[in-house]
């Protein structure tokens, strides 16, 4: 997959038509790859190259920062995952306040038409586009008309009854329903973070962490133990590359209410590891969820209580082993 950063590098990318999806495809959960699939597929029918259309940033964070919500995905494992796809190209447009200006004729004309050169374009039930919105899927239906090209609506993939959406993924990501979030995605959930200085209590207690602190924009699961794969970039990495090590691992989210924690952190205890994690970039890979975050009487109860989880963890990672 070819990656864009530009709108006006698509001209040349794309001067023999293409088989365009549209879409914020936070998380690329099964929804979206059903999406994407279609799109893929009409354009190896046709001889077309495949688009996937999205942005790097949600368009809430500058239409109205308050009902932002947390990203499933960062840009780069956006990047990734639509790779896997199958895709050929993909644009990662930035969402400025002089993109969000573009009106509904000027993004079908100027952007689909010209630029993307679409000879067919796959969206979802709800698509809508231009200034506030103002582009529904009826007047690109009656644009392709005009300008030769087909526009094929997918509906919402179901999960029982209920839609695949990012929005209930993060629901239940934050309900800590790791599995149910999991069977959405259609893969296990994932962050990275820097490791940065902690107050050190775990290694007073026999269990250092690696105080990992991701990107503001990314959602965190919701408290609680859960049993992990850490990979760990080498020192001098600014992302997860082939050269990480990986490691089985327990992680606690939360407010360390023992020791009367503030502020809530992500701290992951990598088994039979020694060594100093500090600076380093490490990919968190979710596998289960062991139990809710709770006090605990003293140092003593807590350690016995780790002890039991690492114990929970180790036999889950081995049941689950990639």
């Amino acid at each position: 997959m070819e990656l864009i950063r530009q709108l006006d590098d698509l001209q040349n990318l794309c001067r023999d038509g293409t088989s365009l999806c549209i879409g914020v495809f936070d998380g690329v959960h099964r929804g979206h790859q059903s999406l994407i699939h279609h799109a893929v597929q009409h354009a190896r029918r046709r001889g077309l190259r495949s688009l996937a259309f999205t942005f790097e940033q949600h368009p809430l964070r500058l239409l109205a920062p308050p009902y932002a919500p947390r990203m499933l995905t960062t840009p780069l494992e956006k990047a990734e995952l639509l790779a896997q796809t199958g895709v050929d190209l993909c644009l990662m447009q930035p969402f400025t306040p002089e993109f969000s200006r573009i009106s509904a004729e000027d993004f079908m004309e100027r952007i689909v038409h010209r630029l993307c050169r679409a000879r067919h374009v796959t969206c979802g039930p709800d698509f809508r586009f231009g200034h506030r919105g103002a582009g529904t899927i009826d007047r690109l239906k009656e644009f392709g008309a005009q300008r030769g090209f087909q526009v094929e609506v997918i509906d919402a993939l179901l999960d029982g009854r209920l839609p695949v959406r990012s929005t209930r993924i993060r629901q239940l990501l934050g309900e800590g329903r790791l599995e149910d979030a999991m069977r959405l995605l259609g893969r296990p959930y994932r962050l990275s973070g820097r490791v940065v200085e902690g107050d050190r209590r775990g290694r007073q207690i026999g269990y250092p962490t690696a105080n990992i602190q991701p990107p503001e924009e990314k959602l965190i699961p919701g408290d609680g133990v859960y049993a992990v794969r850490v990979a760990v970039a080498p020192s001098d990495a600014e992302s997860i590359t082939g050269a990480a090590t990986h490691h089985p691992a327990m992680l606690n989210i939360g407010v360390r209410p023992t020791f009367s924690g503030q502020g809530r952190t992500i701290e992951a205890h990598l088994f039979d590891f020694s060594g100093d994690l500090y600076g380093h970039v490490v990919g968190v890979t979710f596998v289960a969820r062991v139990r809710d975050e709770k006090p605990f009487d003293s140092p003593e109860a807590l350690f016995a209580q780790l002890q039991a989880d690492e114990a929970a963890c180790r036999s889950l990672l081995d049941t689950n082993s990639p």
